[in-house]
């Protein structure tokens, strides 16, 4: 039988108190994880955006028939990795 700490704190047994509560620290955590592996990931994706951003301006200056292209899809990834900075710093 469940003692009153016990009902006061978690919630009776019958209706499921304790195992709401289980659940809600089993997610808390399970959410803590996800963002904490998720940091890293984006910070690799805001590295590869500039490395990408880099190589592209090099092939404009080596391929000027399509430069303009080239130089367009650079500043689009550049905005991206800006993008993922501002929100990874808040």
């Amino acid at each position: 039988m469940a003692n009153l700490t016990h009902i006061a704190r978690f919630g009776s047994l019958e209706r499921g108190g304790f195992l709401k509560e289980a659940r809600a620290v089993i997610e808390a955590r399970r959410t803590s994880l996800m963002l904490t592996e998720l940091i890293p990931r984006v910070r690799d994706t805001q590295v590869f955006l500039r490395m990408a951003v880099i190589e592209l301006r090099r092939l404009a200056e080596q391929a000027p028939g399509i430069a303009v292209e080239l130089r367009h899809v650079a500043q689009q990834l550049e905005a991206e990795a800006e993008h993922l900075a501002r929100h990874d710093t808040e």
